[in-house]
């Protein structure tokens, strides 16, 4: 036996090495001799040369931005309610916005619309297209934080809505001179009377014409006991001499149309210009 063993007895420590060991009382321990190995022991994941120490690590993949579309470009139509989907890699709940311009100078436009990003970082956003005038050309944009995230082609097919049954109801646009003046500044009102009842909610857009400035503002305004409806729409970006279109929707159904022109400053006097049938008249 290769081993040193002590015999404890009270204070006093004897050391045999014979191989026998006799004990009055206290305890026996036993323990390496000079010239013994002691083997090396180490805890797992302490050593550079244990498996244990590298653990592997997963990540999920980072999806690109994207927009959701088939063909050579995202096909749309002259309609309401037009979808454009996407998938982004922000946050629930985060807030983007979808730009849409036109490509096409004889039928210029600009369009916004937001979308709340989904738990599956999806995104969606809808465009009322119904008042763009034969096929089109527009680049779409998404934006957060004015950077944009990811843009795609847009091509819009003209299609030709149902004719108007005969009006039912008429509307009445307040305006001075030939066409309606508003500035180039923000609650710029509009102003119309129609016989529709309190608390109908009609929509009132400016789409521009010519080849100034493209933009289309869509608003909701409501109809008040007296038959009045007033809203305001935000002109500051708008350059002077831009002409547009106001246009009184309900249900479909245009119920006025007017011709206008953002000029240095502008009046509001009733004159009338009423649809009815259809057809735009004076």
């Amino acid at each position: 036996m290769n081993a040193r063993q002590t015999v404890v007895l009270g204070v006093v420590a004897l050391a045999l090495s014979g191989g026998l060991v006799v004990a009055v009382g206290g305890f026996v321990g036993t323990g390496p001799s000079q010239g013994d190995t002691v083997p090396a022991t180490t805890t797992p994941g302490q050593g550079t040369d244990d498996p244990q120490t590298t653990q592997p690590t997963t990540s999920e993949p980072v999806e690109e931005p994207r927009l959701q579309y088939s063909g050579d470009a995202i096909s749309l139509e002259t309609a309401r309610e037009q979808v454009v989907r996407g998938q982004v890699d922000l946050p629930e709940g985060t807030e983007v916005t979808m730009r849409m311009r036109s490509t096409d100078s004889e039928n210029p436009f600009l369009l916004t619309s937001s979308a709340t990003v989904g738990d599956d970082g999806s995104i969606a956003a809808t465009f009322d297209l119904a008042g763009l005038d034969g096929n089109s050309t527009a680049n779409l944009t998404v934006r957060h934080d004015g950077s944009t995230l990811v843009a795609a082609p847009v091509a819009v097919s003209y299609v030709e809505s149902a004719a108007p049954d005969e009006a039912e109801s008429a509307a009445t646009v307040q305006y001075e001179g030939d066409r309606l003046t508003l500035e180039p500044q923000d609650d710029q009102e509009i102003r119309a009377t129609t016989d529709l009842d309190a608390g109908t909610d009609l929509t009132v857009r400016v789409v521009s014409t010519g080849s100034g400035q493209p933009f289309i503002r869509s608003l909701t305004a409501t109809v008040d006991e007296d038959g009045r409806v007033v809203t305001s729409v935000d002109l500051s970006s708008i350059e002077a001499g831009t002409e547009f279109e106001v246009r009184l929707v309900h249900e479909d159904e245009t119920l006025a149309t007017v011709p206008g022109v953002v000029g240095a400053d502008g009046n509001e006097t009733t004159a009338e210009f009423v649809h009815a049938t259809g057809e735009v008249g004076a």
